[in-house]
């Protein structure tokens, strides 16, 4: 599965710099096909979490994801990279009580003293 995503990201990134939105959407419909079923052979063999933690993140990285406009521009490694020490955190994720969405889980790593606020509002 790892491989044959791999692969059409590399003719992802082709077809985003020939500006081919009918082949861009095609694509990504069957990248979106493969993480499907590997989620259902993840959820058969009695994986189920780690087929969950694939829509969390999907969910996550796409629909709560960090306002990325500004000077520079961030490629989807570099929002991986950012991603990721969220997800490792233990914070609760989409579906979870107390999801709060990778912009805000990200803002509040950023500003001290807001984990013990929102413990506050947890305890409540």
């Amino acid at each position: 599965y790892r491989n044959a995503i791999f692969k059409l990201r590399q003719q992802q990134t082709t077809y985003i710099q020939q500006r081919d939105a009918t082949k861009l959407f095609e694509l990504e419909h069957g990248i979106l096909d493969i993480l499907a079923q590997l989620v259902t052979l993840l959820l058969q063999s009695g994986h189920a979490e780690k087929g969950i933690a694939i829509y969390q993140s999907l969910l996550e990285f796409n629909l709560f994801q960090p306002n990325f406009s500004g000077p520079g521009e961030y490629d989807f490694d570099d929002k991986v990279g950012l991603l990721e020490p969220i997800w490792t955190s233990g914070c609760p994720r989409v579906g979870e009580v107390g999801a709060l969405g990778w912009q805000e889980e990200l803002r509040r790593a950023e500003q001290p003293g807001l984990d013990e606020s929102r413990e506050q509002e947890q305890e409540r």
